[in-house]
């Protein structure tokens, strides 16, 4: 979830960009916000950590971090930003014989 995260660019639901140093509630059995289907997992070790950054909740399995991350990247869809044209060019092996012309 986290390197989609990253990779889209999502942001919580306060707008903030998700990075490892993105504060999230690592409270376990805390309910997560903007879901339809209620849910509140316990933290791995069932331990609550309050405030707690991403690369920390990561290296410590606070489920409660990631069940809200879910919902913020998955909530709503962020428009992608249009690639450079370069982006599209198609590569080409450099042993890749030249086509042919047509006579």
């Amino acid at each position: 979830m986290l390197a989609s995260a990253l990779e889209n660019e999502s942001t919580t639901q306060s707008g903030n960009l998700i990075g490892l140093n993105t504060v999230y509630d690592g409270t376990s059995k805390r309910p997560v916000v903007g879901s339809d289907t209620p849910f509140n997992p316990q933290n791995e070790d069932g331990r609550s950590y309050g405030p707690i950054s991403v690369q920390k909740a990561m290296n410590s399995s606070v489920n409660s971090v990631f069940a809200q991350m879910i919902v913020d990247v998955t909530l709503k869809p962020r428009p992608r930003r249009p690639r450079s044209p370069s982006a599209y060019r198609t590569r080409t092996s450099p042993s890749a014989p030249p086509s042919a012309s047509a006579p």
